[in-house]
């Protein structure tokens, strides 16, 4: 009847499927930060971390509302959670600009499933794409023997248009005909005329432009000089910000007088007052973020950068033995692993392991990645003993950020393991010539009960 009981319950837990949603989603643009540029394609990467059955997960990428592409989970594995990452490659466009793109993991777990099935959505990630926008310019030449007067009118087609007008003096030769040109021209690489007068002329609207506001590419010199005697100042000169949290700066471009001063920035809003600018982002979530300030002169551009750290501590810290479960054996190596997933920037991180409160060894990270958030691994490889039945492994992760960081550091510790160790207990002398003693008295005994029995029968 146990037998029967025990073959039914194996059959009924072999029927059951279990589930993991997933822990956390997040996209991004593959080895990419920054605006992009209208008409080159990019990558979008949707990672989903710890969910199980993968062969059950399903992905959708979406621009805004609209459902862009949706991949299933093509893993191996069948029972146990794994972390995913799917991709999807785009051509962005003027449309993109400001447009957001998300992703959602889903697990399609059929009618016996929840009901609706799990869902886990990403952050939003809104793109910036430099475009071409059409400019129109009109020239009006009247020719005649004296010099001749050319009026160039520029106006952008943006939301807010502004109209910067400039006059330029040009001699020619005598000719007898006006004539209306439209052109199409890219307002960020200027005029190819050669004409001298024309060049300043380009220059001095997009000076206007820049000066007023108006979103558009920064006037550059053809050298950055970071050396300038009188060089930008930043307040405060460096930058470390939690991923997703506001922040500022304050630049002085120089101390007198110079020309256009400007920030360029991958995210956030700038202010100006006079050769003051002011840096402000409401939620950070660029991970490579420099900022740099600048000024042109003649012949250079003085620049200033600021380096700004963007850091997320663990989001989850484990530790457990590499490939073993149950009691260990004294005297054999075992390998302790201590796994960190999310995290960055990972060249700050520290990895602790500990035997109670004793610290085993302390290992940095060697990754490559410089900014955005990684999952690591750390081992170290142990000798059990019998001292170590009973006692307590765990690991912590520590982001060391320096004096600018947050203080104290962030620290996540993993949940704690206890170890149990077969050992040989050992056996005293004592011990041993009592049993022999005793050993040698009951065969005396059993010879004199045995000397004596044969006497009575003799």
């Amino acid at each position: 009847m146990f037998v029967c009981v025990f073959l039914l319950a194996v059959l009924h837990v072999h029927h059951v499927s279990s589930c993991e949603t997933p822990e956390h989603v997040s996209i991004s643009f593959v080895h990419h930060t920054g605006p992009m540029v209208e008409g080159h394609q990019y990558q979008l990467q949707c990672t989903v971390e710890n969910v199980a059955p993968a062969k059950h997960l399903v992905v959708t990428f979406y621009r805004g509302e609209t459902v862009l592409d949706q991949p299933q989970s093509k893993s191996s594995e069948p029972y146990k959670p794994v972390t995913e990452t799917f991709t999807l490659n785009i051509n962005v466009s003027k449309e993109d600009n400001g447009a957001q793109f998300w992703c959602e993991a889903k697990l399609e777990l059929g009618p016996e499933g929840p009901q609706p099935p799990p869902v886990v959505k990403s952050e939003n990630i809104t793109a910036t794409v430099n475009y071409t926008e059409p400019t129109t310019t009109t020239a009006t030449t009247t020719a005649t023997s004296e010099p001749t007067t050319m009026t160039m009118t520029t106006t952008p087609m943006t939301s807010a248009t502004t109209t910067a007008a400039t006059t330029a003096t040009a001699t020619k030769a005598a000719t007898t005909t006006t004539r209306t040109t439209t052109t199409t021209a890219k307002t960020t690489t200027g005029p190819t005329n050669s004409n001298s007068s024309l060049t300043s002329a380009y220059r001095s609207i997009l000076h206007t432009l820049w000066d007023n506001g108006v979103p558009s590419v920064p006037p550059r010199a053809a050298n950055k000089d970071y050396n300038c005697t009188d060089k930008p100042v930043f307040t405060p000169s460096s930058l470390v910000v939690k991923y997703g949290d506001p922040t500022s700066a304050t630049c002085v471009a120089c101390n007198n007088s110079c020309q256009h001063p400007g920030l360029v920035n991958p995210q956030g809003k700038k202010t100006k007052n006079g050769t003051t600018l002011v840096w402000t982002v409401d939620r950070i979530t660029e991970w490579d973020s420099t900022i740099s300030c600048f000024y042109n002169t003649a012949d250079k551009q003085c620049c200033t950068d600021l380096n700004v750290t963007v850091y997320q501590p663990p989001e989850h810290v484990s530790i457990s033995f590499v490939h073993h479960t149950g009691p260990m054996v004294e005297g054999h190596q075992y390998q302790l692993q201590c796994t960190v997933e999310n995290v960055a920037p990972v060249k700050h991180l520290v990895v602790t392991f500990y035997r109670g409160e004793t610290v085993l060894d302390q290992l940095q990270n060697k990754s490559s990645e410089p900014y955005k958030p990684v999952t690591e691994t750390f081992t170290l490889n142990i000798n059990a003993s019998e001292e170590d039945n009973g006692a307590q492994f765990w690991c912590e992760a520590k982001l060391e950020l320096g004096p600018e960081g947050p203080q104290p550091p962030p620290v996540v510790t993993s949940e704690i393991i206890t170890a149990t160790v077969n050992y040989t207990e050992p056996t005293s002398a004592a011990t041993t010539m009592t049993t022999s003693t005793n050993s040698l008295t009951s065969l005396y005994r059993s010879t004199v009960c045995f000397m004596l029995l044969f006497s009575a029968l003799v």
